[in-house]
């Protein structure tokens, strides 16, 4: 029970600082890292400018804008309900347990506000540029989803070298046919030895 308390715990911490932490989420620091304006946009820095799709669409400085507002009030929204849910969270070292069907509703309430902003992103984007953002982020949410296939279906029995040697093998192989796929949408443009999913080389799964 305290397994499941602290991982249902640290989901939601970790889901609300890798929303503003990753570069598709707010910053290129990557799952877990304060970026600039992982509270909103701030400064120079910018989500559209940033994102590793959007980046290759050669976006208007007017574009640009009206998305980094679009993915401020997103983000702040899901870091209002990531707030309530911590406020809210059994006292450290205690067998009570997060309602799951709470932990459900803010799931389905978070994805409703990435669904919603996806549209509103689209909206600004160029027959174009839509064109080539759509396949893009469909290669992103399968490579997303084999990751999450390959790592919920690991062999229990491995030891913690060979459980890491695992992860390890099926992300590389994973990140390779992302590359391919990404390769092919933006040509030239896309330099396959410079992209990473997230800041700092990590390759694992994070929510865009």
């Amino acid at each position: 029970m305290l397994k499941f308390v602290c991982a249902a715990v640290a989901a939601g911490v970790l889901a609300g600082t890798a929303l503003a932490a990753d570069p598709n989420n707010g910053g290129q620091a990557g799952p877990g890292l304060v970026a600039p304006g992982a509270g909103g946009v701030q400064g120079a820095w910018s989500y559209a400018k940033n994102d590793r799709i959007l980046k290759y669409l050669v976006l208007t400085q007017e574009q640009c804008d009206k998305i980094d507002v679009l993915w401020k009030d997103k983000n702040a929204a899901v870091q209002e309900l990531y707030k309530g849910m911590r406020q809210n969270a059994p006292a450290p070292g205690t067998r009570q347990s997060i309602d799951p069907a709470a932990m459900k509703d803010i799931q389905e309430k978070v994805k409703a506000l990435e669904d919603a902003f996806k549209v509103k992103l689209l909206d600004v984007l160029t027959a174009d540029q839509k064109a080539k953002y759509e396949p893009a982020d469909k290669a992103w949410t399968e490579y997303q989803k084999t990751l999450t296939t390959a790592y919920s279906s690991l062999d229990k029995s491995l030891t913690p070298q060979e459980r890491q040697k695992a992860v390890r093998e099926a992300q590389e192989k994973a990140l390779a046919t992302l590359k391919v796929e990404l390769a092919k949408i933006f040509g030239a443009a896309f330099k396959a030895d410079e992209f990473k999913p997230y800041g700092g080389g990590s390759t694992g799964v994070n929510t865009r």
